[in-house]
């Protein structure tokens, strides 16, 4: 048997330095700071992504037409 204790609290309303509740401009100050970074991260994400995919794109061709030495244990054909 365990125990299990919940504490529920209410949301603090938007008070501005002055007292006023529910002042646009102070709703509006973190929401445009989170606009700035999520625009941000999508900027610096369309760098990474096409980099990320020339790199498989190089990796996979260099696989493909690189030399190979061939390999040790493959069967030797005795004539």
């Amino acid at each position: 048997m365990s125990s299990m204790s919940v504490t529920v609290h209410e949301a603090f309303p938007v008070v501005s330095a002055r007292g006023e509740t529910g002042v646009l401009g102070d709703a509006f100050k973190p929401a445009w700071r989170n606009f700035v970074g999520f625009i941000a991260g999508v900027i610096s994400l369309t760098g990474i992504i096409p980099s990320a995919v020339l790199g498989v794109l190089a990796w996979l061709a260099w696989r493909r037409w690189w030399p190979r030495p061939p390999r040790s244990d493959a069967p030797t054909q005795k004539a």
